[in-house]
């Protein structure tokens, strides 16, 4: 069973508050949650090709990402991003959002692409309130 996957549900983009977006869908063991994609800043395949190298680079390494929008900075600077953090043969997957204050804190005027995303990971969290999904990590668990 797969415990982790991300995908597109729609490719014919749709305007949302005067940005064209798809949807899409995460889910994380039975959690699911759908959410527009805006295409201003990243397109279709920026997406695409970051949640592939994200979903592996948990494999290899202890932190991760999958970005789930990322609007433009010079508009209306907004990311938000699922965190993912290894130990042993758990992941522990958190949701950021930067926005405002917290944008220009960890992202700032850097450039946040499929390939730089990486560096702006947080470090995992450590407040207990923080909302938490936890899957066990193995060959079939990703997609």
């Amino acid at each position: 069973m797969l415990n982790l996957s991300i995908k597109i549900l729609n490719n014919k983009p749709k305007v949302v508050n005067n940005i064209p977006c798809v949807l899409g869908e995460i889910t994380i063991n039975n959690f699911k949650e759908r959410f527009n994609i805006p295409l201003e800043y990243w397109n279709l395949k920026d997406y695409k090709q970051q949640w592939a190298e994200g979903l592996q680079r948990i494999r290899n390494y202890n932190r991760s990402c999958l970005v789930t929008c990322v609007q433009d900075p010079e508009k209306a600077p907004l990311i938000n991003m699922w965190g993912l953090y290894k130990r042993s043969k758990q992941v522990f997957i958190y949701n950021f959002m930067f926005c405002g204050s917290t944008y220009k804190e960890y992202i700032g005027d850097k450039l946040f692409t499929p390939e730089t995303c990486y560096n702006f990971i947080p470090r995992k969290p450590t407040n207990p309130k923080a909302s938490v999904w936890v899957i066990n990590l193995d060959d079939e668990s990703l997609s």
